[in-house]
């Protein structure tokens, strides 16, 4: 099975929007830094 460069495009957005998701998010729950979820 050969990999999809449109599925790694897409692996990679859905991480980078799941990035931004916690970083505005996770603004107020900065000061708690005991789970690096």
């Amino acid at each position: 099975m050969e990999s999809n460069p449109v599925d790694i495009i897409g692996m990679e957005l859905t991480a980078d929007m799941r990035r931004i998701g916690l970083r505005r998010r996770g603004r107020k729950k900065q000061q708690k830094r005991s789970l690096p979820l």
